[in-house]
């Protein structure tokens, strides 16, 4: 069972260093697909997958020529504090002149609007709400805001972790919170994803 949907695992070096490719992944007898992150980025069965869920990740520039073969529904997480992928985007002055020379990804609401745009969808209404502050010692809140279409479906859903870095809500302060920001404790990353993702279906 784990090589059927695992597939392989093997080393390749490139120029950033080591990296894995995973490879060999049988999707024919998956009913539903979940993913986080770049897993499945270049899936040979992009019709398998339900959705994606994304925390702290951004549209990098040059993969914006791309065109999605498949509309499937988003749930972006990400801390406004993030220091690490800034939920403004990610921009550099190479030659300190105070203007940015080199785009290297969009900001977390254009990266939203690029899918609503490539999916050819018209927002109707955005509608916010509050996750409950479950934990207020952790200094994070948390807003939820779903992007409804003209159909009245909900293809994007966003939560905003106020205050919080480049960390999993509900998961580990996996380094200090000076270099990666705060965590915020109000609620589980993998569960909102879930809750948002378990009904849609291929």
């Amino acid at each position: 069972a784990v090589a059927r949907h695992a597939g392989t695992i093997e080393e390749t070096y490139t120029l950033m260093g080591l990296t894995y490719v995973q490879a060999g992944k049988n999707l024919s007898r998956v009913k539903k697909v979940i993913v986080t992150g770049g897993s499945l980025i270049h899936s040979e069965a992009p019709e398998k997958i339900a959705g994606v869920g994304v925390v702290a990740g951004l549209l990098v520039d040059k993969f914006a020529t791309l065109v999605p073969t498949e509309q499937v529904k988003l749930v972006f997480v990400h801390g406004t504090a993030d220091p690490v992928v800034p939920m403004g985007g990610m921009a550099y002055d190479m030659d300190n002149d105070s203007k940015p020379d080199y785009n290297y990804a969009y900001s977390l609401d254009d990266t939203i609007d690029w899918f609503i745009q490539t999916y050819g969808l018209t927002v109707a209404d955005i509608k916010s709400s509050k996750v409950p502050d479950a934990n207020p010692g952790d200094g994070c809140t948390m807003d939820r805001y779903e992007y409804v279409d003209s159909d009245g479906n909900i293809p994007v859903v966003k939560y905003v972790v106020n205050n919080g870095g480049h960390t999993w809500p509900g998961g580990t302060q996996y380094s200090p919170a000076y270099y990666i920001g705060a965590l915020c404790k109000d609620a589980q990353a993998s569960e909102l994803i879930w809750n948002e993702l378990k009904d849609v279906s291929r």
